[in-house]
């Protein structure tokens, strides 16, 4: 959806009260709802090995700084090995609906 760079992200803007409020680094907006990709550095012993976010994705300064500057918005993000499924509308665009969903707001 964005490239937004540095961003505040505090866990009161999505409901989890007090858990976290902090800046990070190479932000690339992903859902309206604020799934984001970004750098987490604090995170670096669990990257790959275990799910310890808070619903981002989060990355090595080294491979954020590098995605951020590959990518430019509207291209495609793939997360693969996760169960966690979309909600429709939650992306910039439709191609996060499956076809029947897809083809359901055709006005033809």
């Amino acid at each position: 959806m964005a490239k937004e760079g540095t961003v505040r992200m505090t866990s009161q803007s999505v409901g989890l009260g007090d858990a976290y409020d902090k800046v990070v680094d190479y932000a690339m907006k992903l859902t309206q709802s604020g799934t984001y990709a970004h750098a987490a550095p604090w995170n670096a012993a669990n990257l790959g090995r275990a799910n310890t976010s808070s619903g981002c994705i989060g990355m090595s300064t080294d491979d954020a700084r590098w995605l951020y500057d590959q990518l430019q918005p509207g291209d495609v993000f793939e997360v693969t090995g996760s169960d966690k499924k979309m909600e429709p509308g939650n992306g910039w665009g439709d191609w996060n609906l499956d076809w029947y969903h897809w083809k359901s707001r055709s006005a033809l």
